[in-house]
């Protein structure tokens, strides 16, 4: 197609035309000879009203196109009028479409004639922060403000998960340690970040909405960044094996931190190695043939055997006793220590077919009205007679002292999604949680006509169950 009537289509609902613009204005990392006509086009289209046919995510595909002209080429010679035509940001536009544009305007002021703009993109930046509630829009603020060199420690605290951990991902806090902190939480649960950036309880074909700085998943980004950051693997233990837990491969990065220097030939470890190999080894996904090329990238072998050699050395007492230092033992957090040893508390191991029915049948016998709802959803209802839980409690913390609630407590272990609801004194609250992480604080909805009690939907991890896994009925 010439490229004048490719440029048109863009006002129409041609959806390829729109993909074949971005092929034909980038080379993979490179720009084209149809890169400037592309440019020089758009600079006046996306102001048309008619752009996309009303459909506004196509204004805001091409306002991203202009910032990754910008990211591959901050030199390029059409960059200043790009910022003339973005600067300043047209208030009539849609929200989305006005965070697109200050996301091309971070990167339009690299150019070397735009330089003595950052600071006004800086002040817009920090004040659409702070006027927004939206976690994607004020996260991709914050990713923002790091290209521009700013170090937003003041959202290090943000009570959004995508918003702190994306004010921690700024260049500028590599070295501090509030923020290596944020990341290292988070990073212990991926696939919540990954979440971050939807309202809580949207319907399952709306939850994952992308950051579009981010080449990838969003857990790639962190991840990336955390190991590069934190080479002290004690730290990032937690985060590697829910790593492993994913059927792909995320735990990479990992490899090259705990073992910088290689398999030690006689198969000593740490006991962070040591419990990180246990988990590598305990999965069959992780030793398929596509996944050699993860453990070369690390220099490490592929071979299950050799590394199901690896150990912690043995201290003996001077009667040959096993000596148990605080050196060698490890704690992981309550999620993946309750996923480790599923034998423990439901006699079954995580590959046992029977696994799922007997979590149910420990949750009955607790007195507790379990509905099977789809292949690995089902509900658990309490009345007013019932232990009253605390949501984040059980998701987060410890096994509860409350015999009752041990298999309900399992079960969120077990779980991807879980969706609290509970009514007490007549008021009625709910709360999401996502990869054992709080989407927000409780939400208080206000008065109920509801005796007290809870309803408590679990989404079982598909990643973590062996494939083909299904509950009972």
């Amino acid at each position: 197609m010439e490229l004048a009537a490719l440029l048109a289509a863009l006002h129409g609902t041609d959806e390829e035309a729109y993909c074949l613009v971005w092929r034909r204005a980038f080379h993979g990392e490179r720009l084209t000879s149809e890169t400037a006509p592309i440019v020089r086009y758009l600079l006046t289209a996306v102001h048309d009203p008619g752009f996309g046919a009303g459909d506004e995510s196509k204004r805001t595909g091409m306002l991203f196109l202009l910032r990754e002209v910008a990211r591959v080429d901050a030199r390029f010679d059409l960059l200043p009028e790009v910022f003339a035509a973005l600067w300043p940001i047209p208030t009539g536009w849609p929200r989305r479409a006005r965070v697109a544009a200050a996301s091309a305007a971070a990167m339009l002021v690299r150019h070397p004639a735009l330089g003595d703009r950052r600071d006004e993109v800086i002040a817009h930046h920090e004040a659409a922060a702070l006027d927004t509630e939206d976690r994607l829009m004020c996260a991709s603020y914050m990713v923002g403000l790091g290209e521009l060199g700013v170090a937003p420690r003041a959202w290090l605290d943000d009570p959004r998960l995508g918003v702190r951990t994306c004010a921690a991902l700024a260049p500028a806090l590599a070295a501090d340690e509030t923020a290596l902190s944020v990341l290292v939480r988070a990073a212990g649960h991926p696939r919540a970040f990954d979440h971050a950036f939807e309202e809580p309880f949207v319907a399952p074909r709306y939850r994952m909405m992308f950051l579009s700085q981010f080449a990838g998943r969003s857990r790639d980004q962190l991840i990336a960044t955390v190991c590069e950051r934190v080479t002290d693997f004690r730290r990032l233990l937690n985060a590697a094996v829910a790593a492993v837990e994913l059927r792909d491969a995320s735990f990479g990065p990992y490899l090259r931190v705990a073992f910088p220097s290689g398999l030690a030939d006689d198969g000593t470890a740490s006991a962070e190695q040591d419990c990180f190999v246990r988990a590598l080894t305990a999965r069959d996904d992780v030793w398929e043939p596509s996944r050699r090329g993860v453990f070369a990238a690390a220099g490490l072998p592929h071979d299950r055997d050799r590394w199901r050699e690896v150990h912690v050395p043995k201290v003996l007492d001077d009667r040959g006793r096993p000596i148990y230092a605080s050196g060698t033992i490890v704690v992981l957090d309550a999620t993946r220590q309750l996923r480790r040893a599923p034998r423990m508390y439901l006699g079954r191991e995580r590959s046992d077919p029977r696994l799922l029915g007997t979590l149910l049948d420990v949750i009955r016998r607790d007195g507790l009205r379990v509905d099977v709802e789809g292949p690995l959803r089902f509900t658990v209802t309490g009345g007013p007679d019932d232990p009253r839980p605390d949501p984040e409690d059980l998701v987060t913390g410890p096994m509860p002292w409350q015999p009752r609630l041990r298999g309900v407590r399992v079960a969120a272990a077990f779980s991807l999604w879980v969706t609290a609801h509970q009514w007490v004194g007549g008021i009625a609250y709910r709360q999401q949680f996502v990869d054992g992480t709080p989407m927000a604080p409780c939400e208080t909805l206000g008065p109920a006509d509801h005796e007290d009690g809870f309803h408590i939907v679990f989404e079982l991890d598909q990643e973590w169950l062996p494939a083909g896994a299904r509950l009972p009925g």
